[in-house]
C-alpha cells in the first residue's frame, strides 16, 4: 500500500484549492495536475507491477512476458474507468451548452457526491478486509501510519530543496511546485486497489490503510503550510529574494575590485623596487 501511495499522481482537487488558499500560482498547480495524472494512468501500472514483484515475497520468478501482461492489463483498466469517463466530461462541458452552467450551479453537490462515492469505495475495501485487519498486530497498524505520515514529510523535504535551493524558482511557483509534488491522490490509489489481486498481494483493506493515512496526513500538513503561507505575498518575497542577490553580486563585485586593487599596488610596489635597484 505504501509503494502504491508512493507512485501514484498528485491529488485532484484538494492540492489546486491549497495552493491557490497559499498565493501560489494556481494555473501551474491545475497544469501539473492534469499532466501528471494523464501520465501516471499509463506509467503507475508498470512501475508499480515492476517495484512489487522485486519487492521480498513478490513473485520473483515470473517472466517479463507475464510481468507485461500483468501491468497491460492494470493499464487497461484504468484507461477505461480513468481516462474514457474524464474525456467523455470534458467533451459534455465543451459542446453541451447547459454543462458549464449545471455545474456551476451544483458543484457542491456534484463534490459531496464524489467524496462520497470514494468514501464509499474505501469503507467496502476496509470492511472486506475486517478479518485480516483485527488479527493485525496494532504495533503493526501504528508503522504503517507511521510510515504513511512520513512519506509526505520526506516528500515535503526533498522538494523544498529542490525548488528553494536548488532550482531557486520565483515563490507563486515554488508553492505550486511544492505542495503538488509532495501530495498523492487517493481515488485513483484506490482504483488501482479496487483491481489488484488479492489473493496474490494480499487483503484490499490492508493495503488501503497507509494510503488513507496519507491522504489525510497531506491535507492537514498542508492546511497548515498553506495557512502560514496565506500571510505572505509571493511578490515581496521575490522582491527581498531579488534584493538578497543583488546584494551579494554587489559584495562579490567590490570584492574582485579589491582584490584586483591590491594585486595591482603589488605589481607597483614591484617595478618599483626593481627600479631602485637598477
Amino acid at each position: 500500500g505504501l509503494a502504491l501511495f508512493a507512485y501514484v499522481p498528485t491529488t485532484l482537487t484538494s492540492g489546486v484549492t491549497l495552493v491557490t488558499s497559499a498565493l501560489g500560482n494556481g494555473v501551474m498547480a491545475l497544469m501539473l495536475t492534469v499532466t501528471t495524472n494523464i501520465l501516471g494512468v499509463f506509467t503507475v501500472p508498470f512501475i508499480l507491477n515492476a517495484v512489487l514483484l522485486s519487492a521480498p515475497g513478490g513473485d520473483s520468478g515470473g517472466t517479463d512476458t507475464d510481468m507485461a501482461e500483468t501491468a497491460g492489463k492494470l493499464l487497461l483498466k484504468l484507461i477505461i474507468s480513468i481516462i474514457i469517463p474524464m474525456g467523455v466530461g470534458k467533451a459534455t462541458r465543451e459542446f453541451v451548452e447547459q454543462a458549464p452552467s449545471f455545474t456551476t450551479k451544483y458543484k457542491t453537490e456534484l463534490g459531496l457526491t464524489n467524496n462520497s462515492c470514494l468514501i464509499a469505495i474505501v469503507w467496502m475495501s476496509i470492511s472486506n478486509s475486517r478479518g485480516k485487519l483485527v488479527r493485525e498486530s496494532a504495533l503493526n497498524i501504528f508503522v504503517i501510519v507511521v510510515a504513511g505520515v512520513l512519506l509526505h514529510l520526506f516528500f515535503l523535504t526533498m522538494n523544498w530543496v529542490m525548488t528553494t535551493a536548488v532550482m531557486k524558482i520565483p515563490e507563486a511557483e515554488r508553492r505550486a511546485v511544492l505542495l503538488m509534488t509532495s501530495q498523492k491522490t487517493l481515488p485513483v490509489a484506490v482504483t488501482i486497489i479496487a483491481y489488484l489481486d488479492e489473493a496474490r498481494w494480499g487483503a484490499k483493506g490492508l493495503i488501503a490503510i497507509p494510503c488513507i493515512v496519507g491522504h489525510v496526513s497531506q491535507l492537514f500538513i498542508d492546511a497548515y503550510i498553506a495557512s502560514i503561507w496565506a500571510g505572505q505575498d509571493p511578490k515581496e518575497i521575490d522582491e527581498r529574494n531579488a534584493a538578497k542577490r543583488a546584494g551579494v553580486g554587489a559584495e562579490e563585485a567590490e570584492s574582485k575590485a579589491e582584490r584586483g586593487a591590491s594585486s595591482e599596488a603589488r605589481v607597483g610596489v614591484a617595478a618599483a623596487g626593481g627600479e631602485v635597484k637598477a
